[in-house]
């Protein structure tokens, strides 16, 4: 199989911001992980093409269209200029080799878009449960992207650690319920998969994770929460309370690094589930940038903000769920929770002041929050629960 993408160095002609586009700029660093998987890849720089091989490269990339009834010519251009937009506005990539005809992304088949980075993340998903079959060996690792790092070593999705919190007290061999949105059912198996090298890894722990599963709540104690009840609160009223993280000696950086981590890690990889559905939640071009600032190369990207909150009820605090898209929002956000600390992850550009203000990482004192989260935890298991069925032989409740 080749994967020719097409693409523009010219600074004037940014990608848009659409749908069609969704996760560009994570598109040439998936391309480098599926050519080091031994993918045929051609970056194709449309500004160094004549206008008549430019058109003749559109005419191979639309071919597809005709024979597999999908819309290209409408995505790339207009009625009225065709092919205006192909491999500038809206960058393309032409898949050959793996039938007679072909694949041209993006492409609109009724109200669905098939976006590049949405295939490109389906193939590398598909790649590495192949490599995970077979016998283990070196592929790239997608943080330090060092084709010379060491072998890829079983990553978490979430910490193991939570797991063994989460058992049911004085009962080792006790199994944990999972709720997805197909079953409810017990089981021991965690979601994780060959994904990072072993010093990224260890980079994740030693910047963020070692520190935050010291702060959550364990079953018996809850070390962050307790060192909050005895701080003075900047803020307090409709049962939340604002700190300055700074003041009280919450470790802020921490928890970024950790969160971002988690964030990051569910948007570069396509996570198998216990049901066997794909936990998958794109971060689109701020892919990248969290990826640097996970490796120290950059700070805290500058269009996110990332608000931390402690939990006070007992549902929060003694259970857990993996990264997602918040739904119902105007402003794109993703949440995860990890035993009593709630993470919220809110991206773009022209985010509210209220929101930026509540950072825990660029807003001035660093600030954290207590207050009940069932609202926001509840929410998201309700969501599950609407359609998830419980496993064969489990008791339901009356």
């Amino acid at each position: 199989m080749k994967l020719t993408y097409f693409y523009s160095s010219d600074v004037t002609r940014k990608p848009f911001s659409h749908n069609c586009n969704q996760g560009i700029q994570a598109v040439p660093t998936l391309l480098r992980q599926l050519e080091a998987e031994g993918y045929d890849v051609e970056f194709a720089d449309t500004t160094a093409l004549t206008e008549k091989e430019r058109f003749e490269s559109y005419a191979r990339v639309a071919l597809p269209a005709i024979y597999k009834r999908y819309e290209v010519r409408k995505v790339l251009g207009t009625n009225r200029r065709s092919a205006c937009w192909f491999g500038a506005e809206v960058p393309a990539l032409h898949v050959t080799g793996a039938d007679s005809v072909g694949d041209t992304y993006p492409n609109r088949k009724g109200s669905r878009t098939a976006t590049v980075h949405g295939f490109l993340t389906q193939l590398l998903a598909a790649r590495t449960a192949k490599t995970n079959q077979d016998t283990r060996r070196v592929v790239i690792c997608p943080l330090c992207m060092d084709p010379k790092s060491s072998p890829i070593v079983r990553s978490h999705l979430m910490p193991a650690a939570l797991y063994s919190m989460t058992r049911e007290i004085g009962k080792k061999n006790s199994r944990l319920v999972v709720l997805t949105g197909k079953t409810t059912t017990p089981t021991d198996k965690q979601i994780q998969n060959d994904l990072l090298c072993l010093a990224c890894e260890d980079c994740l722990n030693r910047n963020g994770e070692k520190y935050s599963l010291s702060q959550v709540h364990d079953g018996k104690n809850f070390p962050l929460l307790n060192k909050l009840k005895i701080a003075m609160p900047l803020y307090s009223g409709l049962g939340v309370e604002k700190f300055s993280g700074d003041s009280v000696g919450v470790g802020t950086d921490k928890l970024a690094h950790f969160a971002l981590g988690l964030f990051w890690k569910a948007s570069v990889h396509a996570w198998r589930a216990h049901d066997g559905s794909t936990i998958h939640h794109s971060l689109g071009k701020y892919e990248e940038p969290v990826r640097r600032y996970l490796r120290g190369e950059t700070g805290f990207p500058s269009e996110l903000a990332l608000i931390v909150t402690v939990c006070t009820d007992f549902y929060s605090q003694n259970n857990f769920y993996s990264p997602c898209e918040v739904t119902g929002s105007q402003i794109k956000s993703y949440g995860a929770l990890t035993r009593g600390i709630h993470f919220r992850l809110f991206v773009g550009a022209d985010l509210p002041e209220a929101i930026r203000n509540s950072c825990c990482i660029s807003s001035a004192g660093r600030p954290i929050f207590t207050g009940d989260c069932t609202n926001i935890s509840g929410h998201a298991f309700k969501f599950l629960h609407a359609t998830s069925r419980p496993a064969k032989g489990m008791r339901t409740a009356p």
